[in-house]
């Protein structure tokens, strides 16, 4: 049996690590240490990307989805509780929204192709959409250059605005390419 599934074209971890350098520099935010999700999609993106525009969606319309991405369009729609939750400062729907905003920047659909893949076969992480968002996301949010002002995950999860889990698996990250002592 086989799937119709999306393939990103290739983009390794430094590739996605530049670009968001890059990003967070023409938005004004390359300093900011704590990215203020709220204020990024409510005022930042706007006004960087006049087409850019989301809307916040009930849980029983979005069912199991978190949120959505059209590149397209440039919009994302974010389910209500990962919305109220991303203005609690809740880390996991902050980095719910990142996602989102990653497939916005990275899969224009001039960087997307549909293959025909057998039910066995994995997407290779570097190809794979949800992998690029997952690590723009992560990198956006706990960006590599502020890592070694940190002793530890958790003092990076705190400053940063990052659940635990999220921190230990960026910090793990870093360690594992040599950002961060081992």
């Amino acid at each position: 049996m086989s799937i119709i599934a999306a393939e990103a074209k290739p983009l390794s971890k430094k590739q996605i690590r530049h670009f968001v350098g890059g990003v967070r520099g023409a938005l004004g935010i390359s300093n900011h240490v704590c990215v203020d999700v709220e204020q990024l999609i409510d005022i930042v993106l706007p006004r960087a990307i006049p087409q850019f525009h989301y809307d916040v969606r009930e849980p029983s319309y979005m069912a199991d989805k978190h949120g959505e991405a059209d590149p397209a369009d440039m919009r994302i729609s974010l389910r209500e509780d990962v919305y109220d939750g991303m203005v609690a400062g809740n880390g996991r729907d902050r980095f719910t929204v990142l996602h989102e905003i990653g497939h916005l920047f990275l899969h224009q659909s001039d960087r997307i192709v549909l293959n025909r893949q057998t039910s066995h076969e994995k997407l290779k992480a570097y190809k794979d959409p949800e992998w690029q968002a997952d690590f723009f996301a992560g990198e956006f949010l706990a960006f590599h250059g502020f890592v070694n002002r940190f002793s530890g995950p958790r003092e990076m999860a705190l400053a940063m605005g990052l659940s635990e889990r999220a921190a230990q698996v960026r910090w793990s990250i870093y360690k594992q390419d040599g950002l961060v002592a081992a």
